[in-house]
């Protein structure tokens, strides 16, 4: 019950973040304040996993659960800041738009296998959820770091430095996803195309409606 509190409260904590970070182009100041909120959702992050394994509340939907609500704060905040400039003088191979690129990539497919795998769930409960490895483990706190210095507004070299070690943790947590879950998207995307094929079926006519068809 209260990792999964604290896990909402995180993904709660997303609202004003954005909220600050828009306001920051005009206002430096908000950037230092979506940085201290960012911290505290971070810190949240490690708490939530801590009374987890403290109060034996350990469930596979706080796991995952808790993985949503990672990248729900990461990406967002990331797009947002690129907008209102928080990257300024950061040169990622040629613009900081590149790393935020890597990030979206990874965590729609990171989303994608969440709803997959609930999907394959309800149709084998004996399917396994992947664990993240320590590399994947290591992912995040290397995002957050990016995140939180570059709205101190800490020298350009330095995010730069932050972003490239980040871009390569990602990068190597991606292919270490993918060689251990990737039995989700080879069994997972015929059904949810399966699915989504039925929906735009057009639904059978009601029996009235089609009495009055055969009389017109």
């Amino acid at each position: 019950m209260i990792p999964n509190l604290l896990t909402g409260f995180r993904v709660l904590m997303v609202f004003p973040i954005l909220t600050c970070i828009a306001k920051g182009e005009f206002d430096h100041q908000m950037f230092r304040v979506a940085a201290m909120l960012f911290l505290i959702a971070i810190c949240t992050d490690m708490l939530d996993g801590f009374f987890a394994r403290r109060l034996h509340q350990e469930s596979l939907f706080g796991a995952m659960f808790d993985l949503a609500a990672d990248r729900l704060l990461m990406t967002p905040a990331l797009i947002v800041m690129l907008a209102r400039g928080a990257f300024k003088g950061v040169n990622f191979i040629g613009s900081p738009a590149i790393y935020v690129l890597i990030i979206i990539v990874a965590d729609i497919t990171i989303i994608a296998g969440l709803f997959m795998y609930s999907r394959l769930r309800k149709k084998d409960p004996s399917i396994e959820f992947p664990r993240p490895t320590p590399i994947v483990k290591a992912t995040y706190p290397a995002q957050a770091l990016v995140v939180f210095t570059a709205l101190l507004s800490v020298r350009p070299g330095i995010i730069n430095v932050f972003m490239i070690a980040s871009a390569a943790l990602t990068i190597a947590a991606f292919v270490s996803y993918m060689k251990k879950g990737g039995f989700i998207f080879k069994k997972g995307l015929p059904i949810v195309l399966a699915e989504a094929a039925n929906e735009f079926k057009e639904d059978p006519l009601p029996a009235e409606a089609a009495d009055t068809e055969k009389k017109d």
